[in-house]
């Protein structure tokens, strides 16, 4: 808190914005873990009395670290005048409403602040309105896949139109079903990648074989290389038998490395042991580090000390930043005491920073007590920059 609020009293400011941005989310991951709650009253006060470039600048995480604080009313309130506050800069605007819609039993309260937000002029916002509106949509359903329908067939904003469908997914129920099987099969080209992961959403919520059987003929039938990538991670995403055969040879026998790094992922999304040879195989054969990292990151996920040492000399002969990243990731992943062992001594002893760097943040994932990071949870909702083929939104569900 001390780093994060520096400088407010008058004090030399000895941290950068990077810093203390990072620290103000800090707190609210902490408070998941189970540090003292003490700090979300600090938090609303910081935020109440933000300046003008602090609002811009610091407010977003400040509002992301509320919603992981708790949803007690006096939060609540704080996060919703936020996101009708038509003043504030649109990415706090939008990191409240990503809180607001984790505030599932107090859905009917919440809703029509979100709705009002679905009108406002900055697509961010409404990006998030639309997302936030899935996650709301308890006891309202029929209502509530009306407007997405709208908000998929009028809206101006394709990240909007996206997001309407992934939402629609999130709602989940019959309705929410049948729209999206058409979508997948008959929808526009650009909006079908979104339908097939909503379907995956809906799938892996409320498991049914007709889901896995149109996403595995989708996927035979598919042209386009994007499509298929996205329809693989649909069917990881659904936990479906369908196709799974052809999402393991597609790790090393895809038309690309987009293909083969989304089967990848698919593997570990339906937790598929019969396709860790086929992640096994893509370690070894594929020259590009990038895709060969994301590969190891999906055989990672099963924790097979068998596998470690692969691991351990992907994260050694790791260049390319990226790579190195998620090798680092992989090992924090995996989680057994080698694993975390060698991410100490590379947070040691690696010349480069940032190799120290993600070797760190490796090691604070691995050591966290349940599986899901929540550092990825605090980030996941809000990141509109991800890729076309939902590549942030599969590692959210995924982690």
């Amino acid at each position: 808190m001390r780093i994060g609020v520096e400088g407010r009293s008058g004090a030399a400011k000895r941290h950068s914005l990077d810093e203390r941005d990072l620290a103000l989310l800090s707190l609210g991951l902490g408070v998941q873990r189970g540090s003292n709650p003490r700090y979300a009253p600090a938090l609303r006060a910081f935020l109440s009395g933000a300046s003008a470039n602090e609002r811009r600048t610091l407010g977003p995480s400040t509002a992301s670290s509320l919603g992981l604080a708790g949803d007690d009313d006096a939060i609540l309130r704080d996060l919703v005048a936020v996101a009708r506050d038509d003043a504030a800069p649109a990415e706090l605007r939008a990191r409240a409403l990503w809180s607001i819609g984790n505030a599932r039993p107090v859905a009917r309260e919440l809703r029509p602040t979100v709705l009002e937000c679905l009108k406002v002029k900055e697509p961010d916002v409404r990006r998030a309105a639309v997302l936030a509106l899935g996650r709301l949509g308890v006891g309202a359903r029929e209502q509530v896949l009306a407007i997405l329908r709208s908000a998929v067939d009028a809206e101006g904003d394709t990240a909007v139109r996206a997001f309407a469908l992934l939402a629609t997914g999130e709602v989940g129920g019959p309705d929410a079903k049948k729209e999206l099987l058409d979508r997948v099969a008959r929808g526009r080209h650009l909006l079908r990648p979104w339908a097939a992961i909503a379907l995956g959403i809906l799938g892996r919520a409320a498991p049914d074989p007709e889901v896995g059987r149109a996403l595995a003929r989708a996927y035979a039938e598919e042209k386009s290389k994007d499509t298929r990538a996205a329809i693989a991670l649909a069917l990881g995403l659904a936990k479906t038998g369908e196709a799974r055969d052809l999402l393991r040879n597609a790790v090393t026998a895809g038309e690309n490395g987009r293909e083969r790094l989304f089967a990848a992922i698919a593997i570990a999304l339906a937790r598929d042991e019969g396709g860790r040879e086929a992640l096994r195989r893509g370690l070894r054969e594929i020259p590009n580090p990038a895709t060969r990292a994301g590969i190891g990151l999906a055989l990672s996920s099963f924790g097979n000390m068998e596998d470690l040492p692969a691991l351990q000399e992907m994260l050694r002969s790791a260049e390319d930043p990226d790579a190195v990243g998620t090798a680092a990731l992989a090992l924090g992943w995996h989680g057994s005491a080698p694993a975390l062992d060698a991410l100490r001594r590379e947070a040691r002893t690696a010349p480069s920073a940032e190799r120290r760097a993600v070797s760190l943040l490796a090691l604070g994932i691995g050591v966290a007590p349940e599986r899901v990071p929540v550092s990825v949870a605090a980030t996941g909702g809000w990141n509109y920059l991800a890729s076309l083929e939902a590549a942030h939104t599969a590692a959210r569900l995924w982690m």
